[in-house]
C-alpha cells in the first residue's frame, strides 16, 4: 500500500511539472498607451476593447513575448526559432472602451489576427503570412491595410469611404454579393480599406 501511494505521488508530481513547463499564462501591467506595434513569429493576436489596459499571453513559456512601452507606444515582440513547434500561443491586448488609438500595426508570420471595437485615427496595417485576419466594428479615419499571404480576410460592420480588394486565387464578397477576384471603389479617398490575399477569400459585410 505504501509503495502504491508513493508511486501515485510521484506520478502526480511529474504530471503537474509537465503542465507547468508546457503552458504559461502571464498578465502584464501597463500604463496607458495610444498606439500598438506587434511583431510575432507564431501566435494568435487579439486586440479588443475592455475595462482596462491589459496585455495577456497564453502559451509556451519559452515563446513568451517581450513587452515594452516607449512613451505612449506599446511594443510586443516574439521570436520562435523552431517552426515545428505547436501554434497554440495567444497574445491578447485590451484597450479601454471608448479610448481611441492613433495607430495599430500587427505583423505575424504564423497566426490569426482579430481586431474588434477599436477607434483608429491614423492609417494602420495588419499582416500575416499564414492565418486569417478579421476586423469587426472598428471606427477608422485614415484607412486600413490588411494582407494575408495564405488565409481569409473579413471586415465586419466597419465603414470605409473606398475599397481596393484583391483575392488572387479566391473571391471577393461584398454584403454576400460575389465580386470576383477584384473590387475597387473610390480607392483614392481618405479612408480606404486595402485588402489582399494570395490564397484565400475576402468578405466585406457593412
Amino acid at each position: 500500500m505504501k509503495r502504491y501511494v508513493f508511486s501515485l505521488v510521484i506520478a502526480m508530481t511529474v504530471l503537474l511539472s509537465c503542465v507547468v513547463k508546457v503552458k504559461a499564462s502571464q498578465n502584464y501591467s501597463n500604463q496607458d498607451f495610444n498606439s500598438i506595434q506587434i511583431e510575432v513569429d507564431m501566435a494568435k493576436v487579439t486586440v479588443k476593447t475592455g475595462d482596462k489596459y491589459q496585455v495577456e499571453y497564453r502559451g509556451k513559456q519559452k515563446f513568451t513575448p517581450q513587452v515594452s512601452q516607449f512613451n505612449k507606444r506599446l511594443i510586443i515582440k516574439q521570436e520562435v526559432r523552431d517552426s515545428r513547434q505547436d501554434q497554440d500561443n495567444q497574445i491578447i491586448v485590451i484597450v479601454p472602451t471608448k479610448t481611441p488609438l492613433t495607430k495599430l500595426d500587427v505583423e505575424a508570420d504564423v497566426g490569426d489576427i482579430l481586431v474588434q471595437g477599436l477607434s483608429l485615427s491614423k492609417h494602420s496595417e495588419l499582416s500575416t503570412e499564414a492565418g486569417n485576419i478579421t476586423v469587426k466594428k472598428l471606427r477608422v479615419k485614415r484607412g486600413l491595410e490588411l494582407q494575408a499571404d495564405t488565409g481569409n480576410i473579413r471586415s465586419l460592420h466597419t465603414t470605409f469611404s473606398g475599397y481596393h480588394l484583391e483575392a488572387e486565387t479566391g473571391t471577393v464578397s461584398l454584403n454576400n454579393q460575389d465580386k470576383g477576384g477584384t473590387y475597387r471603389k473610390k480607392q483614392h479617398s481618405n479612408n480606404v480599406l486595402e485588402a489582399e490575399t494570395e490564397a484565400g477569400n475576402i468578405e466585406i459585410t457593412k
